[in-house]
């Protein structure tokens, strides 16, 4: 029985033995023993690994502290949310010491990701008495030494993947090094700030208290950035989401009045609506528009930062629409490889990596989007499930010039001249390093569902799985035995109208978004199998309950 979608449906950890309640089932299907439970369903702050688990923590702290009031510290940032975030946790926390703290972030066309020798070169001219890496630095060895060689003291706050030799950073903290002894590998870079943050303050106080405020923007980067929602990750979004709803920063609280977001906040507000306008700083001009709205003390000068922000967005909208189309033409080009590279003139390195995600969902298997610009490209990779996108192309970085990133994404530059040579062997490389079974799309399914079990109690039960993300993500159930009563086409949005279905025997809606035109399918036989999640919608501002569907299976 083949769906809609053309999708091989599959249940989470496969043929497993599951009992008890369907949250219990929908646990033990992702790894969560019953002894676990209870910690994973209330997360508590108490249970954040101790930040002196970091090997070089300690060593971190103390050259911070030893630094005499007033000494000048740069805080070499990145213009991404993670980046921004981590600079601003790092701005006011610096400042607490007594020190002064200045933050640079890159621009993105211009200097594009990481450390560069030339604009370090400029930055130490102004007689710096500390210099902070934060979201890049791991591979960044020739600026470091440089800054070592001057004698500057240099601390690298990065959860990228390290490249063999490590720079001559004073401290490294990174849970990826090879060796280090802190728990939990998945922190993001606002993470690992988050965590020096409250070393400091233990240090300083005995407490960690004072730190918690920087929960916020902890989520920020830690949700935005796509890392495994699980272990420290889940904590740190669970509360500070917690803080941004109840008591926001002045910039936060505009961006939240712009769009209309009211009552608390969920990893879908962050990852497709906050998040994204502050990213389009960086993507469309210069991140530090984001950077000064989430220190901006006066809420009307936020406010008006805020609307910049959504200009720009519909300006990073309007760009990713007209490159994408272009991006799945000569993706198409492609279907007989296992990994998608195309570049264009004219598109945008802002945006490349949006692009390439449209086209892992479009196709299913990784993409590489360039920008072409003079003699060299730049550009963003993104991948599917089970393929390490960095892994896969850090053999060939004899064709780069520069090089960085993790197992979900990566951005790169090389030369012109290197592109042919480089995109015919990556090709090569996946034809026999990624199996075709992992390129087959796939839905993966919680749990079996019948039409009786669909009740508001039960989706009640699965808000405790909240936070959603990558590696917790929104359960989505295999409705069996389903029968639809009534089906309409509505009004829907730039993706095109939706169609709404009622199920025999059960009275709360179900939304396919995007999928209007599929309803003459529907003309005969109405019995189906639908793959669908729990959520709620606003109706005269009142929560309702419905169904999103993801698709559907014909029975008959």
């Amino acid at each position: 029985m083949k769906s809609i979608k053309g999708l091989t449906w599959k249940l989470r950890g496969g043929e497993i033995s599951t009992s008890g309640s369907l949250l219990d089932r929908v646990l033990t299907r992702r790894g969560v023993m019953p002894s676990e439970a209870p910690l994973f369903l209330a997360p508590r702050l108490a249970d954040l690994s101790n930040p002196f688990a970091f090997s070089q923590m300690k060593k971190a702290v103390g050259l911070l502290r030893d630094m005499k009031r007033g000494s000048r510290v740069l805080i070499y940032g990145d213009y991404d949310v993670d980046g921004i975030a981590s600079s601003v946790i790092l701005n006011e926390m610096l400042s607490r010491l007594g020190l002064r703290a200045e933050v640079y972030i890159p621009e993105r066309r211009k200097e594009g990701y990481g450390m560069k020798l030339e604009r370090i070169k400029q930055l130490v001219k102004s007689q710096i008495d500390c210099l902070i890496a934060v979201d890049s630095g791991i591979s960044a060895l020739e600026e470091i030494s440089f800054l070592k060689k001057k004698g500057i003291p240099v601390l690298v706050l990065d959860h990228h993947e390290p490249q063999g030799t490590l720079p001559s950073a004073d401290v490294i903290l990174n849970p990826k090094v090879p060796g280090e002894s802190y728990p939990f590998e998945g922190l993001s870079s606002s993470g690992i700030t988050f965590q020096l943050a409250r070393a400091l303050e233990k240090r300083i106080s005995g407490s960690d208290t004072e730190a918690l405020r920087y929960l916020d923007l902890a989520a920020l980067g830690t949700i935005s950035d796509i890392v495994p929602l699980i272990s420290d990750n889940r904590i740190i979004a669970k509360f500070g989401l917690e803080r941004i709803s109840r008591s926001p920063r002045p910039g936060l609280a505009a961006l939240r009045r712009l769009l209309a977001l009211e009552g608390d906040l969920d990893t879908h507000h962050i990852s497709f609506m906050i998040g994204p306008r502050l990213n389009a700083a960086g993507r469309i001009k210069h991140a530090d528009l984001a950077y000064h709205l989430l220190t901006a003390e006066d809420i009307l000068e936020a406010y008006e930062m805020a609307q910049n922000l959504q200009e720009l967005n519909l300006a990073r909208q309007n760009l990713t629409d007209r490159i994408l189309l272009e991006a799945l033409a000569a993706a198409d080009k492609q279907k007989d490889k296992k990994i998608l590279i195309v570049s264009g003139k004219g598109w945008s390195i802002g945006v490349a990596g949006i692009v390439a995600n449209r086209l892992v969902e479009s196709f299913h298997k990784p993409a590489l989007v360039f920008e072409e610009e003079g003699s060299y490209l730049r550009g963003s990779a993104r991948s599917i499930e089970g393929i390490d996108i960095y892994q896969l192309i850090n053999p060939l970085k004899e064709f780069l010039e520069s090089f960085g990133g993790h197992a979900g994404a990566a951005g790169l530059t090389l030369q012109a001249k290197n592109f042919s040579p480089f995109q015919k062997k990556l090709w090569q490389l996946t034809a026999k390093k990624i199996p075709a079974e992992l390129l087959a799309p796939t839905l993966i399914l919680d749990e079996e569902l019948r039409v009786g079990e669909v009740t508001p109690q039960l989706h009640a039960e699965l808000t405790r799985l909240k936070p959603y993300g990558t590696g917790n993500e929104e359960p989505i159930f295999w409705l069996k035995d389903a029968s639809i009563q009534e089906l309409r086409v509505i009004e829907g949005t730039r993706r095109g109208p939706h169609l709404k279905l009622i199920f025999e025997g059960l009275k709360i809606p179900a939304y396919w978004f995007g999928e209007g035109e599929k309803a003459p399918l529907f003309s005969g036989d109405r019995k189906v199998e639908g793959a669908l999640s729990f959520g709620t919608m606003n109706y005269l501002g009142q929560p309702i309950l419905r169904l999103k569907l993801h698709d559907i299976k014909l029975t008959s």
